[in-house]
């Protein structure tokens, strides 16, 4: 069979359609025993107090940063790179998002920097953990005891890793998740936020509601979506139905698989409108699944990263990922630094392997902050280099040998 691999995989198992079968025939799609079930199961494998289930990720953004009682125009220290939609949503709620360069090794704020920006109007550091390798929270949290401001992490990437053999998610004032389909423990969307604070965690339950009726044509467009990308991206359909799909709109000039990063919008309107719903039982049903395998997924996913590593460490022109101690990854996405990506790109698609380019952002270049005119060089520099390798627990070692073989070959 000819060999080709898609850029993601999407990490369910048969199992996980099976609990989605079991929820309809219960009738309890919505709202059921399932959510508390998943929020107790999900605080556990964290080592948190408290977990309470949202509707997206966005969704655990806005209703974390609303459970802090900040006011309007407040700010909110992030790194400059990371996906667009956080800051869009940091704004859209009311606050102010203050951009900090990243450190050139993890893509993760610059700690060196934080201290600088912060004014009489800081309330609150959002530690992202870019790719899944948690970011130095050890000083992020000394300087946020010191100023008296709260810390949220941003674990989108990063479900199971740890920071000193704590799970990330458990050292801030709050985590927040992201169960969509491209996320190492997808759960056809949804979010969660975690906390030890008994307070926040009420604070959480009194804004939060229930899904309505009106939820279902967004849950199942969900389900439907991801169900396509299960299949698409398996192994055995992929090399036969995708890929040859792919080589013809490209060579007729027509199509793309690529979606330009940074263009989403997200209104005030539709934050208040959309995002104060909770998880539903149908969701919750397949976390519950997901829990399981989702150390499993990241094994395998580490597994794979050690061997692109080995065989690609002594590139000049591709910088491979780095590793601080302390820390273990999730390698939800194994991304390089290449010096001419898109020739990169074009000669390894012909091999069989498509590769992704970068969707975060040097998020200070999006239209309603431009006028900041911060000083961000690394985040600017990333977004034209990041190439995204496949990474996914169908591939063995064979299959990452040729990849890597095709990318030596490609490079030069």
């Amino acid at each position: 069979m000819w060999r080709a691999y898609p850029r993601h995989s999407v990490n369910l198992s048969w199992e996980c359609f099976w609990a989605v079968l079991e929820v309809l025939g219960s009738g309890e799609i919505l709202q059921g025993p399932h959510v508390t079930e998943f929020e107790e199961k999900f605080a556990r494998y964290i080592g948190v107090r408290h977990a309470i289930g949202a509707s997206s990720g966005r969704a655990a953004i806005y209703t974390a940063l609303k459970s802090l009682g900040l006011h309007k125009g407040d700010e909110i220290l992030m790194p400059a790179y990371t996906f667009h939609i956080v800051p869009l949503v940091i704004e859209a709620s009311g606050f102010k998002p203050i951009f900090v360069d990243v450190s050139p090794d993890t893509y993760n704020i610059n700690v060196s920097l934080i201290e600088k920006n912060i004014t009489e109007k800081t309330r609150a550091i959002l530690a992202t953990h870019m790719y899944g390798q948690p970011c130095d929270l050890e000083p992020i949290l000394k300087i946020a005891q010191a100023k008296g401001l709260k810390v949220i992490e941003d674990c989108a990437h990063a479900c199971g890793a740890t920071y000193k053999g704590k799970r990330v998610g458990s050292f801030g004032d709050l985590g927040i998740f992201t169960f969509a389909m491209a996320k190492n423990m997808p759960c056809f969307g949804g979010g969660i936020i975690t906390t030890n604070d008994s307070d926040l965690h009420q604070r959480l339950l009194g804004l939060i509601e229930a899904p309505q009726t009106s939820r279902h044509k967004s849950l199942w467009k969900e389900v439907i979506t991801t169900a396509v990308n299960y299949v698409c991206t398996d192994p055995r359909v992929f090399p036969l139905l995708i890929y040859p799909l792919m080589r013809a709109l490209k060579t007729v000039g027509a199509g793309s698989f690529d979606r330009e990063p940074g263009k989403e919008t997200v209104s005030t309107t539709e934050v208040h409108s959309k995002y104060q719903t909770r998880l539903t039982n149908l969701q919750a049903a397949v976390g519950i699944r997901q829990l399981k395998r989702v150390d499993n997924i990241n094994a395998k996913a580490n597994q794979n990263a050690q061997l692109y590593d080995r065989e690609l460490k002594d590139m000049d022109s591709i910088r491979i990922p780095r590793m601080a101690p302390g820390k273990t990854h999730t390698f939800l996405y194994y991304r390089i630094e290449a010096t001419n990506r898109e020739s990169l790109r074009e000669k390894l698609i012909r091999r069989g392997v498509d590769t992704a380019p970068d969707d975060m952002s040097d998020c200070s270049t999006l239209a309603p902050f431009r006028e900041y005119k911060v000083d961000v060089p690394v985040a600017r520099s990333l977004p034209e280099r990041i190439l995204e390798l496949p990474n996914n627990p169908n591939l063995q070692e064979e299959d990452i040998l040729y990849i890597t073989r095709c990318v030596k070959e490609a490079a030069g």
